[in-house]
């Protein structure tokens, strides 16, 4: 999926599409794996930017400027076990797709 960089655009859920389960191998080892149909609510606008916080542990690396970073990665937040809205991740915008409605007739 292209990245949406303009905050008034962006979807409040996604879907979480077939790459991490098919070509990322450090999938199964996560607390919570990436599953292929997974849900996951967007977090607002004003989140969505780097956080600076273990910058200093590489300073070789420069880090990702904000709008790297919105163009690269999304801020979601997932389910947990009890099916409540907590588990706060950042997922690539490649592993998602935008949610398609499905009319009934």
């Amino acid at each position: 999926m292209k990245a949406i960089t303009n905050p008034t655009k962006l979807p409040k859920f996604l879907v979480c599409n077939e790459i991490p389960e098919r070509d990322w191998s450090w999938n199964k080892h996560l607390p919570k794996p990436w599953t292929k149909g997974e849900i996951v609510k967007v977090q607002p606008a004003e989140t969505q930017k780097h956080d600076p916080t273990y910058d200093h542990i590489h300073p070789r690396v420069k880090p990702y400027t904000d709008e790297e970073f919105r163009e690269r990665f999304v801020r979601i937040i997932r389910k947990d076990s009890e099916g409540k809205w907590t588990l706060k991740q950042v997922g690539e915008w490649c592993q998602f797709d935008l949610l398609k409605s499905i009319k009934k007739v």
